[in-house]
């Protein structure tokens, strides 16, 4: 199978949607931003500040569901990676023992024990494929209620104290940025790219990138 074809046409949709789905919101806020420059010394009134808002969570919102899809596009590249190399059977048992640091471990140690594929020499921070995770995993899994951002949980606080996604004002939020998407979708496909160059095959014929 043609796995670069298929990840790159997932991935170039992925880009289009978001590119789309974005034009109402950037409308919005270019438009709120116009009228509250010409309140010149008076307070802007609430509902502009609203307007403004909403249109900001609502971007953000997009661009959280854009690096979850990212997560997802990758995660499946990677098995299908494996299994078309027919390794998948011991690559699942391997990121089952990782599962508590989390499954992008044990992928990192399957793609080093069966196909000598150490990903330090990638050219993509590892850093980056994993806040990717980490982020996706906070968005699923640590809302509030009363909060239109999503938190960062304990281990990614932790772990990246400087966070790619974090808000500006309030670090403990995720923000995803158009910025930040695009470095995202950046690191991926980069990283993609040197897999694909390494032409992997496991044990007897392996070639190391």
């Amino acid at each position: 199978m043609d796995l670069r074809y298929f990840f790159d046409r997932k991935l170039n949709v992925l880009k289009e949607f978001h590119e789309t789905a974005k034009l109402p919101f950037d409308q919005i806020i270019k438009g709120a931003q116009v009228e509250y420059e010409q309140c010149l010394d008076e307070d802007p009134p609430m509902e502009l500040m609203e307007k403004y808002q909403k249109a900001y969570a609502c971007k953000n919102l997009l661009g959280q569901a854009c690096l979850s899809a990212l997560q997802q596009i990758l995660k499946e590249y990677r098995r299908e990676y494996l299994e078309d190399r027919t390794c998948w059977t011991e690559a699942e048992s391997i990121i089952a023992k990782y599962k508590k640091k989390g499954w992008l471990q044990g992928y990192r140690i399957a793609f080093r024990d069966l196909l000598d594929c150490d990903w330090e020499k990638a050219p993509t921070p590892f850093s980056v494929l994993e806040e990717i995770v980490l982020a996706r995993n906070a968005i699923q899994h640590e809302g509030r209620i009363a909060v239109l951002h999503q938190r960062r949980d304990g281990q990614y606080k932790t772990k990246y104290p400087i966070s790619l996604f974090s808000d500006g004002a309030f670090p403990d939020l995720i923000s995803v940025t158009e910025d930040t998407l695009c470095l995202a979708m950046s690191a991926v496909e980069e990283f993609v790219t040197w897999l694909e160059k390494g032409r992997l095959e496991p044990r007897g014929g392996r070639v190391i990138p």
